[in-house]
Order: C-alpha cells, then structure tokens, then sequence
C-alpha cells in the first residue's frame, strides 16, 4: 500500500484554510491513514517472517502473534510451569507472562513471543 500523497496534502491544504475542530477533524483522518498504513505495514513483516521461518503466509501478523501465543500456552500448560518459572526461564516481567498466558497479547511483540520459544527450548517454526 502506498502512502496516499495527495490526499495527505489535501487534508493538510484544507485545515490550512479554516480553523477550530476542522483541523482537529483532519487530524483524526491523518491518524487513520497512518493506522492503515501501518496496518499494512505489519502484514508484510509478517509474511517476512513466516517466510524467514519457512511457512505458508499468513494473512496478518495478529494471525501469526495468535498462533504463536497457543503454543506457548500449550509448553507452559504441559510442562506445569507457573508464570513466575516462565518469566525466570524468558527473561521477562511476570505481569507480561500473565498477558500471554490470558491471550491479551495488545502490548505482546511478535519478536518477544519467537524469543520466549526459544528460551523454552521450542523452534517455532515446528510448532507453526
């Protein structure tokens, strides 16, 4: 997806020539754009990475930062490790173990999910 230039300027051209919530309007269009635009971003770094890992695409890397949350939920739940075992053996906040563990993965890297497979002992791309 390419950045939409024009409208860009026209938005900016726009709140140039009046004043007040118009401007503040153009900016809540301009934050949505830029969401797009990294929404569109974040799809490509994750067909880069199932592609780095060796797996088919995947549609969005919410997709892929899904799939890899299950699998660490599986090795904690199978080997029986409390959170705080986890978060010594990752190398991460207990709270952060909590969130993966609950699924609430807002705050949650894709990088930081391969890492604490890795520290698990786990290759993600055979879990994948």
């Amino acid at each position: 997806m390419s950045i939409p230039i024009k409208l860009i300027q026209d938005l900016i051209h726009e709140a140039s020539r009046a004043g007040g919530n118009v401007i503040e309007d153009q900016l809540r269009e301009l934050h949505k754009i830029q969401a797009q635009c990294v929404e569109e971003l974040n799809k490509q770094v994750a067909l880069k990475y199932a592609r780095s890992l060796g797996l088919k695409p995947i549609e969005t890397l919410e997709d892929l930062r899904k799939k890899l949350n299950e699998k660490i939920i599986i090795v904690v739940k199978s080997r029986k490790l409390k959170h705080r075992q986890v978060a010594a053996i990752s190398q991460i906040y207990r709270p952060r173990v909590t969130h993966i563990m609950n699924r609430h993965l807002e705050r949650v890297s894709l990088d930081m999910l391969i890492i604490i497979l890795d520290r698990l002992g786990i290759d993600p791309k055979n879990y994948l």
